[in-house]
């Protein structure tokens, strides 16, 4: 297995920097577990996935349900419709587009149309009981596909909030002649940091009344609109709009959230939750941010008007030391891990690894510096998966003073539910694989695996492989013809690094000699001849 600093073999196809990194992890996980010392903060490496919790049961619902208030879905008053007026026109101010984009998002609302073909499915629960301004559909003005994925993604997030309260935390607020100070200081806490127009926030106050819920965010633009969408909802006395960064945000709370904050954004939410010995919720984003400096890319604490992020990665000294994992390993681990469509095409196997292992770094972190019992951290991940690519999310639960407040772990977390995700063994199997292939003697056979390419990709490789060097009998078999090197096929120059290790993948399965020529990329090109 290639370690963590090789970027290359002596073979045809070599493996990238994030496959080296995986490997190296991978690797070390394995002599890990079969050693008697274990170093690592987490109870399963790599870690495993828990079920996403389920929505309470019916008593526990029925009292959610009841406390909304007087405001039903689907009955909007004319104070409603006005306020949600001025939100669409204030984000409509933000979202003025070239005539090349107008037509990307006309031809992308056609797409959604034929795919739903012309019906509305209904929202889901919670959705389907909150006032409009509260909702995605219209309050958070979306439709089509895009609201059914970020109502997938509120609701994974809601469930695991109230898989984590006391019962004593749903129902109504009974004030009993209290003051207002009185009354929010026995109340849980919950901050949304990077809440930005209330999306996640807004249901929540509304679902929890008995609950106090912070919305935090650096842009004032995106507070105004989520109190304009709060005024449209009705009287929320619980509900709170700060306006700055993670880092500046340092009252008490039981449960911070973050639903995609950008990069480093979720690592400063982990943070805080730390220091503030608070149970999280976090759904992160955008982990290829998380490669080093990069000028162009904005590091989201907005402490200070120079733009050094403010986090070193790995995070976990388990990843530093034990593993020996450097920074440089890690920016390949963020780049691979930062797909955007998990649609099956480029995204392999050892990419979604890579996430999982970044993900570890994280929880690893959290246990290590802030004292989070290994058994009260977990992964789990959104419902349905096609919510979101960056559908994992992060838990932590039951420290400090969330054990004061009451704060109980998500159900379905118990040993028997924790499941291996199956794209760390295909993970093993494309790198045993890979390793294969570099060797220029192992024959591969006809194995029908898609490393970093389509199936439709390899099949047009291996015609035009055949066609040159095979023939076909009478009875259809293809037969590769044998000869001396001098028989050889240069592929063009200009194709990428993929189309390159495509085509060694075929030539070798085929039993075909192949090297590569040419120094520069655009240079290079593939030789392909029958073995002598």
């Amino acid at each position: 297995m290639a370690t963590a600093a090789s970027t290359s073999t002596k073979g045809g196809i070599n493996l990238r920097n994030y496959e080296s990194a995986v490997a190296s992890i991978l690797s070390k996980c394995d002599a890990e577990q079969q050693s008697s010392d274990c170093s690592c903060p987490l109870l399963h490496f790599p870690p495993t996935f828990r079920p996403l919790p389920a929505i309470p049961n019916e008593t526990i619902l029925n009292t959610i349900n009841s406390s909304v208030g007087e405001v039903s879905a689907g009955k909007e008053t004319e104070s409603q419709v006005q306020a949600l007026s001025v939100c669409s026109d204030r984000l409509q101010s933000r979202k003025k587009a070239t005539s090349r984009l107008a037509k990307k998002r006309a031809a992308k609302k056609q797409r959604k149309e034929a795919e739903t073909g012309g019906e509305v499915q209904p929202p889901c629960w919670p959705f389907n009981i909150l006032p409009p301004a509260a909702c995605p559909r219209l309050g958070g003005r979306l439709s089509g596909r895009r609201a059914r994925k970020k109502e997938g993604q509120l609701s994974s997030m809601i469930r695991c909030v109230l898989a984590m309260l006391p019962d004593s935390a749903f129902g109504r607020r009974e004030e009993g002649g209290k003051d207002a100070a009185d009354i929010s200081s026995g109340m849980i806490r919950l901050v949304d940091f990077a809440g930005g127009s209330g999306h996640l926030a807004l249901p929540l106050a509304l679902l929890l009344p008995r609950c106090q819920v912070v919305m935090v965010d650096l842009k004032e633009r995106s507070l105004a609109v989520a109190r304009e969408r709060a005024k449209a909802c009705g009287h929320l006395p619980n509900l709170i709009f700060y306006h700055g960064s993670i880092t500046r945000y340092t009252e008490a709370f039981d449960i911070g959230l973050a639903l995609h904050a950008c990069g480093e954004a979720t690592d400063l939410v982990l943070k805080a939750c730390g220091q503030a010995k608070a149970a999280f919720v976090a759904s992160p984003c955008c982990v290829g941010k998380l490669m080093g400096f990069n000028p162009y890319v904005f590091q989201s604490s907005g402490d200070t008007m120079s733009n050094e992020p403010s986090v070193k990665y790995p995070q976990s000294d388990f990843y530093r030391s034990h593993l020996n994992f450097s920074s440089s390993d890690f920016d390949a681990l963020a780049k691979a891990a930062d797909h955007a469509e998990d649609d099956g095409l480029n995204t392999t196997a050892i990419k979604r690894t890579a996430k999982i292992l970044l993900e570890a770094d994280r929880l690893a972190s959290v246990v290590e510096q802030y004292g989070y019992d290994r058994s009260n951290v977990a992964l789990t991940r959104m419902e349905p998966l096609d919510s979101s690519p960056k559908n994992d999310i992060l838990l932590g639960w039951g420290h400090g003073l969330s054990l004061e407040r009451g704060m109980k772990p998500p159900n379905s977390v118990r040993e028997e539910n924790h499941t291996p995700d199956p794209c760390i063994s295909e993970a093993k199997s494309q790198l045993s694989l890979l390793s294969s292939v570099n060797a220029d003697d192992m024959d591969i056979g006809q194995q029908n695996v898609c490393i970093d390419w389509t199936s439709e990709e390899e099949r047009l490789i291996r015609n035009q492989l055949t066609a040159k060097f095979g023939r076909s009998s009478e009875d259809g078999t293809t037969y590769l013809l044998k000869s001396d090197k001098e028989q050889i096929y240069r592929f063009p120059t200009g194709m990428g690094a993929r189309q390159r290790r495509l085509i060694h993948y075929v030539a070798s399965d085929m039993g075909l000699a192949h090297w590569g020529e040419g120094e520069k990329s655009k240079d290079k090109i593939v030789c392909v001849t029958p073995k002598a």
